[in-house]
C-alpha cells in the first residue's frame, strides 16, 4: 500500500495546519466535512484512516464497509462518541488528541471559580442594564484564597487544575478511584493534594470542579443526593460531559439555594437551547467553550495529525 489519495478521511472540523501537516508528510487527505452518512460510507471503502471529533458518531454502521481502515482518530480529548468495543474488536488503532486542550480547560475552571466567588457575572449583567449599586449594595463575594477546592477526576486536566488552584493558596482535595496521587510535571507526586472519597469531597469543598470522562460509571454521578451533601455556600462546576450531571436536579439545587451557584460548560443535550439551567442568575452557562481557544484547537489538530502520520507512514514502511 502506497501513500496517496486514499489515506485520511476527515469528517469533522480540524485546524488547517493539521491538514497541511498530513499533506506535507505525503498523505492523501480527503476533506469530507459536511458529507452525508451514505457518502461517508462510500468514501470509507478506500481510506486507511478516519479523523473525527467528539460528537461525531463512529460505529459499526458507519464502518460496515471499510476494509482498508487501520486508524480511527479524534481531534479532541473526549472519545464517548466512539463505539470503542467495536473499534477494538476490528483491531483498529484508536486514539485522541490527549493533552491538547488541558491548559484551556484548566484556565476556565479557575476563571469561573473566581467569577462565581466574586459574583462578577451578576455585577456585569447589572451594569449592562444601567444599574450601579450603592456602595454597600455591591456584590461583595468571597476570595478564593484559603478556600477548599474539590477536584473530581484527577487525570491530565484535573492534575493541572490542582496545580493552578494551589497557586492561590487553596486547600485542594480530590477524588478519583483510578488515581493514587496528583501527577503533574511540576507537582510530581504531590502531598499537597489530599485524596478523599466523593462524599467527603462534597461535604468539605467550597468549590467543586468536575473533569471525568463519560462512562456508565459516571453517568448522572451528580444528582439530587450529591447536591444535598454540598455546603449551601458551595459552587459546582462541570467541564467534563453534560450527562455526568442530572440537570433538573442541579437546577432544583440552584433554585432552592441548596448550593450557592454553578458554572456549566457542557449539557445533557447540545445545543442546549432548552436546558433547565438557562435563566438561572446563579449559574454561569457557556456553550461548550472550555477547550476551544485558538491555541488549543491548533494543538489538538497537530497532536492527532502527527499521530496519524506516524501510524500510516510506519505501517507503509512495514508493508
Amino acid at each position: 500500500m502506497h501513500l496517496g489519495m486514499s489515506d485520511v478521511l476527515v469528517v469533522a472540523p480540524i485546524h488547517e495546519d493539521a491538514l497541511q501537516l498530513m499533506r506535507d508528510s505525503g498523505l492523501g487527505v480527503t476533506d469530507a466535512r459536511g458529507k452525508s452518512p451514505e457518502e461517508l460510507r462510500q468514501l470509507l471503502k478506500t481510506h486507511r484512516a478516519l479523523l473525527g471529533r467528539a460528537g461525531v458518531k463512529i460505529d459499526d454502521e458507519l464502518l460496515a464497509e471499510a476494509p482498508q481502515l487501520r486508524v480511527v482518530a479524534v481531534g479532541s480529548v473526549g472519545m464517548d462518541s466512539l463505539d470503542l468495543p467495536y473499534l477494538y474488536s476490528r483491531g483498529l488503532k484508536v486514539f485522541n488528541a490527549a493533552g491538547g486542550n488541558r491548559n484551556a480547560v484548566a484556565e476556565l475552571s479557575v476563571g469561573n471559580a473566581i467569577a462565581l466567588l466574586r459574583q462578577t457575572h451578576k455585577a456585569n449583567a447589572d451594569l449592562h442594564k444601567g444599574i450601579w449599586p450603592a456602595m454597600f449594595q455591591r456584590p461583595e463575594g468571597f476570595e478564593l484564597w484559603h478556600k477548599t477546592v474539590g477536584i473530581v477526576g484527577l487525570g491530565d486536566i484535573g492534575s493541572l487544575v490542582a496545580r493552578l488552584f494551589l497557586a492561590f493558596e487553596t486547600s485542594v482535595i480530590a477524588c478519583d478511584p483510578y488515581v493514587r496521587y496528583v501527577y503533574d510535571q511540576s507537582l510530581r507526586q504531590s502531598p499537597a493534594v489530599e485524596m478523599v472519597a466523593l462524599d467527603e469531597l462534597l461535604r468539605r469543598s467550597d468549590v467543586i470542579t468536575v473533569h471525568v470522562p463519560l462512562t456508565d460509571e459516571t453517568y448522572h454521578m451528580f444528582s439530587a443526593e450529591q447536591f444535598k451533601l454540598m455546603k449551601p455556600s458551595a459552587y459546582f462546576m462541570n467541564y467534563s460531559r453534560g450527562k455526568v450531571v442530572d440537570e433538573p436536579a442541579l437546577a432544583d439545587a440552584l433554585e432552592t439555594q441548596q448550593i450557592a451557584g454553578a458554572a456549566i460548560d457542557v449539557f445533557e443535550v447540545e445545543p442546549a437551547n432548552d436546558s433547565v439551567l438557562l435563566g438561572l442568575d446563579n449559574c454561569i452557562v457557556t456553550p461548550h467553550i472550555a477547550g476551544v481557544p485558538r491555541e488549543a484547537m491548533r494543538r489538538l489538530g497537530m497532536t492527532v495529525a502527527q499521530r496519524i502520520v506516524n501510524e500510516l507512514t510506519s505501517s507503509n514502511t512495514a508493508s
